[in-house]
């Protein structure tokens, strides 16, 4: 019983300090896809990273949409890293932020 009286403080103290903290965010227009816009991409399949094309992508009326439910292997995401302070302001974050993430999460392979 203690055990879980100690896990939910713990929890909840988690939780209220997530609530308190202030969102990094980077603006992304979408009238173009990220990489022309400073951001990287990384995409690859089975056979690994940057093989195939990656994701059938569009942009279409400040939408991007990134495509890879053909094949359950096709990843394709977009990146941008800020380095310099950390200060939450906006565009200020020193965190690598993923624009979209098409592989599933219980697939992704963790290096």
């Amino acid at each position: 019983m203690r055990r879980l009286l100690v896990f939910l403080a713990v929890l909840s103290c988690a939780g209220y300090s997530a609530a308190l903290a202030e969102p990094y965010w980077v603006a992304y227009e979408g009238n173009d896809f990220p990489e022309n816009e400073g951001w990287g991409r990384r995409w690859g399949n089975w056979d690994g990273e940057f093989e195939g094309d990656g994701a059938v992508r569009t942009v279409a009326d400040g939408v991007l949409t990134i495509d890879s439910m053909y094949d359950e292997g096709v990843y394709d995401y977009a990146y941008v890293e800020r380095p310099g302070a950390t200060d939450p302001g906006p565009g200020a974050g020193a965190l690598p932020i993923g624009c979209a993430i098409t592989q599933p999460r219980a697939s992704a392979s963790r290096t």
